[in-house]
């Protein structure tokens, strides 16, 4: 799992290189929009990276959030452009304007936060995010304390700030074929987890936990 250790000091190579693993098995649409297609120059390097590694491959753009398309990033009236959004309309990402990696906030239809991940970090976490909830196998539920150290003491932390966009904060864990996103605790201290992998195989180390899972296809 080489991108975890690329998360760490380069968030836009993480990303492409998860995404050319994760979805290896997924042909390439031929006849995507290449490099000319990217717009005139204001799209910043993370997105653009962003487009390049999901060419051909529309799932990278999102199955329960998306990412707009190039043609679809228009500047509000601050200049912060409205990048990605909730399935249901619940929140719209923003990034900030003429940033190489420009700040990233997060508009519930209330109020505005800024996220603790600048554009590369968001994506990266948009992909992991995605892989957990719509992966062709996987499980969810709501785990208590014990349950969730015993799940994430098998698995490796990603080093990302996080995510405030998700409901958050939402930490991701990730093992050889498998992706976590694990939710903020609720009132009883219980998290709401996602686990995805590509094939069931990757579920294998999730069977020896014994964990209540709602949900779970393996």
């Amino acid at each position: 799992m080489r991108w975890i250790e690329l998360a760490q000091t380069d968030r836009v190579a993480a990303l492409c290189d998860f995404v050319a693993t994760w979805y290896a098995d997924v042909p390439r649409r031929a006849g995507e929009p290449g490099d000319a297609n990217l717009g005139d120059g204001t799209v910043p390097p993370p997105l653009r990276e962003f487009f390049r590694a999901a060419a051909g491959r529309p799932v990278v753009h999102g199955v329960q959030n998306s990412i707009r398309p190039v043609g679809q990033l228009i500047p509000d009236a601050d200049g912060w452009v409205p990048f990605a959004d909730e399935n249901q309309g619940a929140f719209i990402l923003r990034y900030g304007p003429e940033a190489v990696d420009p700040p990233v906030r997060c508009h519930d239809g209330r109020t505005e936060t800024a996220e603790g991940e600048p554009l590369s970090g968001v994506l990266l976490q948009f992909v992991l995010s995605e892989a957990a909830v719509g992966a062709p196998a996987g499980g969810s539920g709501w785990l208590g304390p014990a349950a969730l150290r015993r799940l994430t003491s098998a698995l490796l932390p990603v080093p990302l700030t996080p995510a405030g966009w998700i409901g958050g904060p939402v930490s991701v864990h990730a093992g050889p074929g498998l992706v976590v996103a694990v939710g903020a605790a609720d009132a009883d201290g219980d998290h709401h987890v996602f686990a995805g992998a590509r094939h069931r195989s990757g579920l294998g180390r999730l069977r020896q936990l014994d964990l209540p899972w709602e949900e779970f296809d393996g």
